[in-house]
């Protein structure tokens, strides 16, 4: 839409003609209704109007709202209603609608006024404001021609359902941004009415109904709140017979805990809100008033607040973070690097943070530099001093690269770089000796061990002058003020400086190449360990070896061996709950569900020196890796089966232990740990967008010499020909998969020799080689037919059937699939069942028979995915629900369903796929009327095929070859000017291209093809 447009139909002082489309029509001319001749008249006007920014041809019109008439008739009929409607505007001169004998548009010029356009553009040009965006939502009073219809007229019904869809995605996403606490209203009640809004519209959306209980939840409403969770789960089940997500869960859990949501200012961590600091600040208002004060300072671009571990400079910066966070209009992003051991790492945890998902084809570090060029976002990087200096040339970088980037970093030691501005935090202020209890409760220092103390065990009165002795022994420290008030449960002030004053004497002599602020930390963990029992020391020293944390299972299998006189397994849950009481360790949040456990880093530190002090390293992260590759065997065959979605966000939340365990394991020679973890996770690394990684381990370990057990390393290879083809890769595949059929044909369990068989079949086909796949899969099929699994064959035959399917041996491949669902079945290979179902289904669409039970087939193949976490299934099946309704012209749907598989073909990097959807697509919008980005992106996906060399067969080739000849004619001159330009495109470009639906046919003589 042109500029000049913008202004006539939406800033118009006093339109005489306005037009109310959201919501039943309303059309009134200076202030008074309108009534028309028929229907179509006002269908006319009504297209027109929404479709303002261009010329449209009679022929077009005519074929839009009389299809199915003689052109003759049709163009007579649209004459008579031209007549009609410009009799119902008063238009005789001409100055609504222009008019020719072969086009009619609606005046640029005119006064007129229509809400969708306004509403558009204020959607569109909103950003983050708040006024703008609540003037788009008044707009919006309900469904587009909401109750309006007309008869005999599928093209135009197309048309106004896929505007209608648009516009209410468009609508649901400005409700979105206004409930949310980053960037909408701040009013809880104001934002409950939203969320509402936004219920309503798409009330099978759990994001929405989690939004609207908070926001009751905020606005004092508890148990609304948690009657909208009944009636979610309701509309769950009633609909779609499943139920709630884990976050929805979660929180209902939470509101019913009355934890209340706090309204947060503007600071976010891109899609959750910024935590909040623990606990209150106390004494900190003096730093908090100069932090703000830097951050506020044109040309300050990095802060880094140092001191000593515990001097609390992560509960100083969150809270400087959130006072400061209005200053930025992207908010704040807040990264915690403690977890993260190896320097390599810290730009994936960056990457994390930010969002930026893993893209095989492009490094990360220039993902994450797009991610923050354009942005005015302030950046928290919390515990940075194990990652530098690796770390300060990465934030250098950054800096470089945006420029209205502001970091806020956290570290013992400064990062130094040019730009670097430091904040020492001091340790808290303490009393001095012999002043009155009054003086002494005035030292923050003292309020701040008594407010932890009467937190843990409320008393009457304390003593105010030995608190003080504490803090002062304590350095003033945060940290260790907290770890000592803690023990106010079990002793009396006197008794714990009475044990913390023998304490400090027998560590005050410490290291001397330790820093003085370090000994202090020191002394008061040490302290804090001393009053464990042995069997709590030697837990504490051996979690130190987790990366990210550890469930109750993991504790069990690393130290339960931790003493001679180790008592039952059981004893670790009891001091595990001892070491939470204690506050040396934590409790992790994480999507799994699992109860999971974490240590705060300087305790993890402290306890790593004890470990490596009692000589049980080495013995520790053995146990460690061990642990990790029996957890990778288990989840080898879980991921396939009905708990594969647990199983793949349970290691998502291992993820970095996994890398721990694959470090140790590869830099000790132990090389079996790593490759029965590789050949474990492969999947979850494929599923997971971590497939390069997840080679890059591989072929570490694979390139150890030590032996291993054959069957192991011959797994692992096709683990890493399976990722090597992920990435397209594949003549590394090949090297990798003909390594591993060596290895496997002496072997006696000749289940590898087939699964290897097999995944060279896939990639004989992805490259087109089918004669040679075919004889892959045979040869995996006459092994399996051997094997005492009778299961086993189903890989082969599934194989078999997917060249059959795409040669067009079609009523071979429907039985071959057939019987893989019942293989599948009888195996509890939910994956496998879902892959012959969307297949078969497949088949039924490509046949044009079986609609209904293809249908069905793809509902439970959906189902299956879910459960174990499949998206390349999910993608797989969203293309088959397109085929399915481009097959019975219901084009509107078929473009959404591809649209859902290409965003996850998109997200896995998976190009050959990507190619097939963006196909697919085209011919449904060439049949709509768009042969122009048909054109491009067929062009585009050919030119990505022959760069993956992934050929289409002719069976294949076809059809489409058909549609490409059909838009050749229509386009004329232009066609080899738009196939050119496709073939230019990068599949980012191609990508949006795609999600730029058009919202109406334009050609329906095209679309009746």
């Amino acid at each position: 839409m042109t500029q000049t447009l913008v202004r006539t139909l939406r800033l118009t002082p006093a339109p005489q003609l306005t037009i109310s489309l959201l919501g039943p029509v309303r059309i009134a001319y200076d202030r008074f209704s309108l009534t028309f001749a028929y229907d179509k008249v006002q269908a006319l006007l009504v297209f027109l109007a929404v479709e303002a920014d261009r010329t449209h041809r009679r022929t077009a019109l005519a074929d839009l709202l009389w299809p199915e008439q003689e052109e003759a008739a049709a163009r007579h009929n649209l004459s008579q209603a031209l007549f009609n409607l410009r009799r119902a505007l008063g238009d005789d001169l001409g100055n609504v609608l222009l008019t020719t004998r072969d086009t009619v548009r609606l005046n640029p010029a005119s006064a007129v006024w229509v809400d969708v356009l306004a509403f558009r553009s204020l959607v569109a040009d909103a950003g983050g404001d708040i006024a703008q965006l609540e003037q788009a939502s008044a707009l919006y009073r309900s469904e587009f021609l909401e109750e309006f219809s007309i008869s005999d007229s599928a093209s135009f019904d197309e048309w106004l359902l896929l505007t209608r869809e648009q516009l209410r995605r468009q609508a649901c996403d400005l409700l979105r941004r206004l409930t949310e606490r980053q960037i909408g209203v701040v009013d809880p009640s104001r934002a409950c009415d939203y969320a509402r809004r936004w219920v309503a519209l798409d009330p099978l959306d759990e994001a929405a109904h989690r939004r609207l209980m908070r926001a009751l939840a905020e606005s004092g409403q508890r148990t609304a709140a948690l009657m909208q969770f009944e009636r979610c789960c309701r509309l769950l089940d009633d609909e779609l017979g499943i139920a709630p997500e884990p976050a929805t869960l979660a929180l209902y859990e939470e509101l019913k805990q009355h934890v209340a949501a706090t309204p947060l200012a503007p600071a976010h961590r891109m899609h959750e809100p910024l935590s909040q600091p623990p606990t209150r600040l106390i004494g900190r208002e003096r730093d908090l008033e100069a932090l703000a004060a830097q951050l506020a300072a044109p040309a300050c671009r990095l802060v880094t607040i140092t001191g000593p571990g515990g001097v609390g400079k992560t509960c100083l910066a969150l809270a400087a973070a959130a006072a400061g966070a209005a200053m930025f209009a992207d908010g704040v992003c807040w990264v915690q690097l403690a977890p993260v051991r190896d320097p390599a790492l810290a730009l994936a945890a960056l990457a994390q943070a930010l969002d930026v998902p893993q893209n095989n084809a492009r490094p990360l570090h220039e993902l994450v530099r797009d991610a923050l060029a354009r942005r005015h976002l302030l950046l928290l990087l919390d515990n940075c001093e194990h990652l530098l200096p690796a770390l300060a040339n990465l934030v250098a970088d950054l800096l470089a690269a945006a420029p209205r980037l502001t970091i806020l970093a956290t570290s013992r030691v400064a990062l130094r770089i040019s730009q670097e501005r430091r904040y020492q935090l001091m340790p808290l202020g303490l009393p001095d000796e012999g002043q009155p209890p009054e003086a002494q409760f005035e030292s923050p220092a003292v309020a701040l061990f008594v407010e932890r103390a009467q937190a843990v065990r409320p008393v009457a009165a304390l003593d105010l002058t030995t608190i003080g002795a504490i803090c002062r022994r304590l350095d003033g420290l945060p940290l260790a003020i907290e770890l000592a008030a803690t023990r106010t449960r079990l002793l009396s002030p006197h008794e714990l400086l009475a044990r913390l004053d023998q304490r400090l004497a027998l560590l005050s002599g410490g290291p001397r190449d330790l820093p003085e602020r370090h000994q202090a930390l020191h002394a008061t963990i040490d302290w804090s360990y001393q009053l464990l029992d042995p069997f709590q020391q030697a837990l504490l020293r051996r979690l130190a070896v987790f990366a990210d944390g550890w469930t109750a299972a993991a504790a069990e299998a690393v130290c339960a061996d931790v003493t001679n006189t180790t008592p039952a397994a059981a004893s670790v849950l009891d001091s595990l709950a001892a070491l939470l009481d204690a506050s040396l360790i934590g409790e992790a949040a994480n999507s799994s569900g699992e109860p999971r456990c974490t240590m705060l880093e300087t305790i993890r530190e402290y306890a790593h020196l004890q470990l490596i002090a009692h000589g049980e390293l080495a013995r520790t992260q053995e146990l460690h890796a061990r642990y990790v590759a029996t957890l990778a065997d288990s989840a080898k065959g879980a991921l396939t089966r009905a708990e594969g979605a647990l199983w793949t966000a349970r290691l998502e939340a291992e993820h970095g232990n996994l890398c721990v365990a694959l470090r140790w394991a590869i830099n000790c020679d132990d090389a079996e740990s790593a490759l029965r973890i590789g050949r474990g996770v492969w999947r979850f690394w494929w599923r997971g967008g971590y497939a390069r990684e997840g080679l890059d381990w591989l072929t570490l370990a694979l390139a150890r010499e030590r032996a291993v057990d054959a069957q192991i390393r011959a797994e692992a290879l096709r683990a890493a020909g399976v990722l090597a083809w992920a990435i397209a890769d594949y003549a590394q595949a090949h090297r990798w998969l003909a390594q591993g059929l060596e290895l496997a044909r002496p072997l006696p369990d000749r289940y590898p020799e087939a699964t290897i068989y097999t995944m060279l079949g896939i990639l004989a086909r992805t490259e087109g080689e089918f004669t040679q796949a075919y004889a892959y899969f045979e040869a995996s099929r006459a092994i399996s037919a051997t094997l005492d699994d009778p299961y086993a064959i189903r890989f082969a035959i599934m194989g078999l059937a997917e060249i059959e399917t795409r040669l067009g041996q079609l009523d071979t491949a429907a039985e071959r699939y057939t019987r893989c669902m019942a293989l599948n079945s009888a195996a509890g290979d939910a994956e496998g069942i879902a892959a012959a179902k969307r297949r078969l289904a497949d088949i039924y669409c490509r046949q044009r028979r079986n609609y209904t039970e293809a249908e069905t087939l793809c509902a439970e193949s959906m189902a299956l995915c879910q459960a174990v976490g499949d998206r390349q299934g999910l993608s797989q099946t969203q293309l088959v629900l397109g085929n399915l309704a481009h097959d019975q012209r219901r084009d509107v749907q078929a473009i959404a369903h591809y649209q859902a598989s290409l965003r996850l073909r998109k997200q896995l990097e998976q190009r050959e796929d990507c190619a097939e959807t963006m196909e697919a697509l085209a011919v449904s919008l060439g049949r709509m009327g768009h042969a122009e980005k048909a054109v491009q992106l067929v062009s585009g996906a050919r030119q990505l095929r022959g760069v993956i060399r992934a050929p289409l067969t002719a069976f294949e080739q076809d059809p489409l070859d058909a549609a490409v000849a059909r838009w050749r004619a229509e386009l004329g001159a232009a066609f080899d000017r738009l196939w050119g330009h496709g073939q230019t495109l990068t599949l980012e470009e191609l990508t949006q291209l795609a999600f730029s639906t058009p919202s109406t046919p334009a050609n329906t003589q095209a679309a009746s093809e």
